[in-house]
C-alpha cells in the first residue's frame, strides 16, 4: 500500500509524482481540519489557538 504509492511517486520524480502525493496530503490534512472543527469543541479549539498564539509572541524574545 504506503511504500507501492512511495515507491511510484519517486519513480515519477519531483515535478509528477511527489507534486501529486504533496497536494494530496494537504487536501486531506485540511479536509481533516475542517471536519475537527465542526465535530469536535470548536470554541475550545480556537481559545486556546489564540491564547497560544498570545503566549508565543509574548515570549518570543526570551528563547
Amino acid at each position: 500500500g504506503v511504500t507501492a504509492i512511495a515507491t511510484i511517486s519517486v519513480v515519477l520524480g519531483i515535478d509528477k509524482g511527489v507534486k501529486v502525493l504533496s497536494e494530496f496530503n494537504i487536501r486531506i490534512a485540511g479536509l481533516f481540519l475542517l471536519f475537527i472543527l465542526v465535530v469536535g469543541p470548536t470554541l475550545y479549539i480556537l481559545s486556546s489557538f489564540m491564547q497560544n498564539i498570545g503566549h508565543y509572541l509574548q515570549n518570543f524574545a526570551g528563547f
